[in-house]
């Protein structure tokens, strides 16, 4: 399976280059065996979702409004309200993290997929990148180890196409969502990449996309 700029082009209208892309993906599918023309699509799919068209290669995690974090993490994040004037156990005041992405990528990664605390720095420095949104550092200490990349070391490096591609076939393999995506069942790889179902009309979209440019 061999993806063409004109094709990405079509299926990722905004990217950004797509012959450096295209070249990319072609080689880490290459390198991954992904080959059928359905789980090429269906990776597409996933990684134009991911990365908003290969147009958001890192996490930004700035949020303007203190409603907004909450509603992205409303077991994490309290706002005082006149229902809950009182902040409930456990979670935090939304507003000390507004406007302040290095605070809130610490909090709300601390402690996850092999992170450190919050003063670890390990949060906004192991934070999504790439077209998969790789994130944690067990995450890219596996996938360097898997690729022979230093990703602990220089995290940075995954928004780079080449290394980028190569980090996203490397996720879909050591998942094994290929099998799922050869089943066509966007559900179950969606919930393999993502852990549940956001945004999976838009997956669905990108996905009839990318089938009928691919075919």
């Amino acid at each position: 399976m061999i993806i063409s700029p004109v094709q990405l082009l079509r299926i990722a209208p905004r990217c950004p280059d797509t012959i450096a892309w295209a070249a990319a993906l072609n080689e880490a599918m290459r390198e991954f065996g992904i080959e059928s023309t359905l789980q090429a699509a269906h990776w597409l799919a996933q990684l134009a979702h991911e990365s908003a068209e290969f147009t958001r290669l890192v996490e930004g995690l700035n949020y303007s409004s203190a409603e907004r974090i909450v509603a992205v993490w409303p077991s994490r994040f309290w706002v005082p309200s006149a229902k809950e004037p009182l902040r409930p156990p456990v979670r935090r005041d939304a507003r000390e993290f507004v406007g302040n992405a290095i605070l809130l990528a610490n909090c709300v990664y601390a402690g996850r997929n092999g992170n450190g605390n919050e003063s670890s720095g390990d949060g906004w420095r192991y934070r999504g990148r790439g077209p998969i949104q790789i994130t944690g550092r067990s995450n890219y200490a596996r996938a360097g180890q898997a690729l022979a990349l230093p990703l602990v070391e220089t995290p940075e490096i995954v928004v780079d196409p080449d290394v980028g591609a190569r980090v996203a076939a490397w996720f879909w393999t050591d998942r094994g969502i290929g099998p799922l995506a050869g089943a066509d069942d966007l559900v179950a790889v969606t919930k393999r990449i993502n852990g549940g179902t956001h945004g999976i009309d838009d997956r669905r979209r990108y996905l009839q996309t990318a089938k009928r440019v691919l075919t």
